[in-house]
């Protein structure tokens, strides 16, 4: 590495901040091949003195709608290194992780299956609405984060090419930032191209945020080489004394601006042509005048396209299907979509292997550099790399055992993703459906890790595909929960008119009152998660008139219809709290769908200041589990004091109505019709 002294210096003085216990972050930019990841490297050596671990993940720009994608390779590759070691070091870490996790640790297995092996099988955890299950993922990977970051142990965690960061992962990043204190340990380091990310680019407003907030971050430009360094390199490279690669590096210099990357391959590319060579004598030759006149590519992608162009006919076919896998693949799934084994395959990508093209890393192959990649690519005709997506799609579908639950696959957002890449104008109606409800899942599963844009472009897709005769029998449980979820996350993404549309189209087409009032009470429970508690009351109202429970808007006529129904429960002579805390709580869909309802309005009421209408609420939710059985939304009604203080006895939430919340977070939900298959 030269003429990167002064940024090295910076890494290595931020990494011994860490060891005394001083969370540090760093960010690099630069042009593509200006040797960012390279600087990375200083890093190695203070690592192993202090005991550290280093894990990396990298974006890729063919894969963005896949959540977490960086994140989850880096700890992925964590794991495997953990599991690596000895059995009593295994032990220390399952036992460190597990308390730090408690009962949530499912949250993590379900994305980072190494984790599963390393502390065994967790049990399921609580369903919650959006917010709270947000709160606490991040509460859990920050408990987690810090217990893989410590003294004994400090972590360093690089992400690559942030430029191609989705959402989900930024709200990732900005949530270590705002509780940075509690990972004293961690060295956060972070590579993007400056040049493809604008004011507006979320990396943007994530640096803007942090400075303002005073958190702390640090960043690197790196810029091109000086004359003199790449003169230092080509040196270095062609090991011959600086004087007599003068002339050579001035051209090179000139033809590259300054990057190393194009640097490095610019001299391969001479020696594959000839135009650099060994004499005699074991020392480097030239001809300055005949490289001038030569047709030398003048991009880097160019060098690397002709390289790769000179490869035997049966590689260049199989690093086509490398570059549709993405930066990073695996050679198994490479031969299982190849129909070859694992020998013949390593044995194609022999050559490319020896020219640098590619390396092997942790068990997968990976582009030595994106350009390679991104050259491989540029080479393909556009419907044959459709045709390689819908290949690489399929092949990896076939190998999904029948009847697996498709949400716990690994894989699914790649298979989702080649397929969606892969698909054609023209589908079959059979095709579609089956391609729709993959995206559906993919959707399911962004959503449960709280991915929400990644989760509505899923829903968006698997609508989308849905043929003309979706609502037809045999499809309409399919096309409803599609449509239901669509309209959910929309709204959940600020998409307030696209929602209302959707939610406008499906009711217009559920078939009975009581999927409209389902419909409904999913977007109430949506709406009240965003805050949005005006809107949440009126959707909540347009469902309890398919009850004939509307809530009136004038306080007087609230308040009469409360009276009524405290005569009513008051009639029964019983005791209410008692009859209800030792209520079974109720499995009938009506019951729940109504009570979901209440859950949503008493608190927006509360928060509205609609004092009367809030009354009647909690009077309406408490008869029905009178009479038709526990929900959650009778704690609600027994949080607020003396709605009633004639006949009621002056209640709070004790300890008893947390176990009643608790046990129907476990146990209660709003039905849901399975999908079809």
């Amino acid at each position: 590495m030269v003429g990167r002294d002064k940024e090295a210096q910076i890494i290595l003085e931020e990494y011994e901040q860490i060891t005394r216990g001083d969370f540090r972050s760093l960010l690099i930019s630069g042009l593509s091949g200006i040797g960012k990841t390279r600087l990375i490297q200083e890093l190695q050596k203070p690592i192993v003195r202090h005991r550290g671990y280093f894990t990396s993940g990298k974006f890729d720009v063919y894969q963005k709608n896949i959540p977490y994608s960086s994140l989850i390779q880096a700890l992925r590759n964590l794991m495997r290194t953990f599991l690596t070691e000895s059995d009593e070091r295994v032990a220390a870490w399952k036992d460190r992780i597990l308390k730090a996790v408690g009962q949530n640790g499912k949250v993590l297995t379900d994305v980072i299956p190494e984790l599963e092996i390393l502390i065994g099988p967790q049990p399921e955890v609580n369903q919650l609405p959006p917010v709270e299950s947000l709160n606490r993922f991040r509460d859990l990977f920050d408990r987690f984060l810090g217990c893989l970051a410590s003294e004994e142990n400090p972590l360093t965690l690089f992400i690559d090419d942030l430029q191609w960061c989705d959402v989900a992962s930024f709200d990732f990043l900005e949530n270590i930032f705002a509780n940075y204190r509690n990972l004293p340990y961690l060295f956060l380091l972070g590579a993007y191209r400056h040049n493809e990310v604008d004011l507006s680019h979320p990396l943007c407003k994530l640096i803007l945020n942090i400075r303002k907030s005073g958190q702390p971050l640090k960043e690197i430009r790196l810029g091109p080489l000086r004359p003199e360094h790449c003169h230092e390199m080509v040196s270095y490279i062609l090991d011959s004394p600086l004087p007599l690669t003068k002339a050579l590096s001035d051209f090179i210099s000139t033809l590259t601006e300054g990057n190393p990357l194009f640097v490095s391959e610019s001299l391969s590319y001479l020696h594959n042509e000839n135009l650099l060579y060994l004499d005699s004598e074991r020392q480097w030759r030239w001809d300055l005048e005949k490289i001038r006149q030569s047709s030398m590519p003048t991009t880097v992608v160019a060098l690397f396209s002709s390289k790769i162009q000179k490869l035997p006919p049966d590689l260049i076919e199989l690093i086509e299907y490398c570059a549709c896998m993405g930066n990073t693949f695996s050679p198994a799934e490479l031969s299982l979509i190849r129909e070859m084994t694992l020998l013949e395959t390593f044995e194609v990508l022999k050559p490319a292997l020896g020219q640098g093209l590619l390396i092997e890393s942790k068990n997968q192959l990976q582009f030595i550099h994106d350009k390679v990649q991104e050259a491989a690519l540029f080479s393909i005709p556009a419907e044959r790399r459709r045709q390689i997506h819908w290949q690489v799609g399929n092949h990896l579908l076939s190998a999904v055992p029948e009847g697996a639950d498709l949400e716990k696959l690994d894989n699914l957002f790649t298979i989702a993703s080649h397929l969606n890449l892969g698909r054609g104008n023209n589908l079959g109606s059979e095709t579609a459906f089956l391609l729709s409800d993959i995206n559906y899942h993919a959707g399911n599963k962004a959503l449960n890790s709280l991915a929400t844009e990644a989760a509505n472009e899923y829903f968006n897709f698997s609508r989308e595909l849905l043929p003309d005769n979706c609502w037809e029998e045999g499809h309409y449980e399919r096309t409803f929960r599609i449509l239901q979820k669509a309209a959910k996350t929309e709204l959940m993404c600020g998409n307030y008119e696209d929602s209302d549309k959707l939610l406008n189209y499906l009711l217009d087409h559920a078939k009975t009152d009581l999927d409209k009032a389902e419909c409904l009470a999913e977007q109430t429970t949506s709406l009240s998660s965003i805050g949005n508690f005006i809107k949440a009351i009126e959707t909540a109202n347009r469902g309890l008139t398919y009850f004939g429970k509307v809530i009136p808007e004038d306080p007087e006529e609230a308040d009469r219809k409360r009276q009524k129904l405290m005569v009513e429960i008051a009639s029964k002579d019983i005791d209410v709290w008692d009859t209800i805390l030792n209520m079974p709580f109720t499995t009938d869909r009506r019951s729940k769908i109504e009570l979901a309802f209440y859950s949503e309005l008493i608190p927006d009421l509360y928060m509205s200041g609609l004092v009367p209408q809030l009354y009647l609420s909690a009077a309406q939710s408490t008869q029905h589990c009178l009479s038709g059985g526990m929900g959650e939304s009778v704690i609600y009604s027994f949080s607020i004091r003396d709605f009633n203080s004639e006949n009621w006895k002056s209640l709070s939430l004790h300890s008893d109505m947390k176990t009643l919340l608790v046990t129907y977070r476990q146990n209660t939900q709003i039905p849901s019709v399975p999908l079809a298959a």
